[in-house]
């Protein structure tokens, strides 16, 4: 740790510079980063993905289109992601496309829906409509979810977008009003009501972020649906829980598990960062699933940068 009211003027103002220095150097090599060469490593082109999406603009957007190029179905997926993120309604016609596109990979697909949801364009129903009665669960699962945010979003007459929550990201669905923990549970893990309901009750359960709150999303990773599922994985991470990392880690040992739950699981534990997370990632590096090895070396590099403090490596 530097002390810097004990160094001479002049010693600051040069650490000062040489810091700028390093971050332009550092922000000049992402640039460069082509999102379509999969000879780079994933972690990079990742980190190249947010930086566009705190950059904003018509520009970003072009450039992460470009990773749509990539063979990898984990980096088309968090472009797709990353568009719906970004709030920029010029972005619908490239996720229509992706929807659109059969012949691409259902994760993908089903990204595309959560992020045309995200935008919340009028007229962007029909697309999700004719995608949710048919075709891979994940995509038909996730549309009618989108439909359902879409029609409360409209209804509440385009006021703030409360899908917006406070882990900087635009939700698929805004938290329950309920504040009450069995009625959650019972919310969550009831299959007969609408997915949007229970995904507004997993999201209050992440805003609650305590043991039983974790403890009930870890009985939701029973459920039958792999969407549901991914999206508790996610959930898990976003609250940094400790609490979560046992449920995480069942899903990323279980090689029977689908592989957009055991991907999400991954960078789920890169989010919470704990030196037994690293542990646990480090023992799936060369999983026999290309999207899985992928999002564990990105979650690897997440606990790099994100390392709680305390946590010895």
């Amino acid at each position: 740790e530097i002390n810097l009211s004990a160094m001479a003027p002049w010693a600051v103002g040069v650490l000062v510079l040489l810091m700028v220095a390093t971050q332009m150097r550092e922000i000049q090599q992402s640039k460069r980063i082509d999102l379509a060469d999969d000879r780079l490593p994933i972690e990079n082109r990742i980190k190249r993905l947010f930086d566009l999406r705190a950059q904003g603009g018509e520009s970003a957007i072009s450039e992460l289109k470009t990773g749509m190029g990539s063979s990898s179905v984990l980096l088309r997926h968090e472009v797709a992601y990353v568009l719906g993120q970004m709030q920029h309604p010029s972005a619908v016609p490239s996720l229509i496309e992706i929807l659109e596109n059969t012949q691409e990979h259902p994760i993908v697909r089903h990204e595309a829906a959560e992020a045309i949801a995200a935008l919340g364009v009028p007229g962007t129903e029909k697309v999700l409509e004719k995608f949710s009665v048919s075709g891979p669960p994940e995509v038909s699962d996730t549309c009618q979810l989108a439909l359902q945010t879409l029609r409360w979003r409209f209804k509440q007459g385009h006021k703030e977008n409360q899908t917006r929550s406070k882990h900087l990201s635009v939700d698929p669905a805004p938290p329950s009003d309920v504040r009450d923990m069995r009625k959650l549970e019972n919310m969550l893990l009831n299959a007969k009501i609408s997915m949007f309901d229970r995904y507004r009750a997993m999201f209050r359960l992440r805003e609650m972020n305590c043991e039983k709150a974790v403890q009930v999303l870890g009985r939701a990773l029973n459920d039958t649906s792999a969407v549901l599922r991914h999206e508790v994985a996610f959930v898990l991470g976003q609250m940094r829980n400790p609490s979560g990392i046992e449920y995480l880690h069942d899903l990323l040992k279980n090689t029977s598990e689908h592989a957009m739950v055991r991907h999400e699981a991954a960078e789920a534990l890169g989010s919470i960062s704990t030196k037994k997370c690293y542990d646990i990632l480090g023992r799936y590096r060369q999983d026999a699933c290309r999207m899985v090895r992928e999002s564990c070396d990105v979650a690897l590099d997440m606990c790099r940068d994100w390392t709680l403090p305390g946590s010895e490596r």
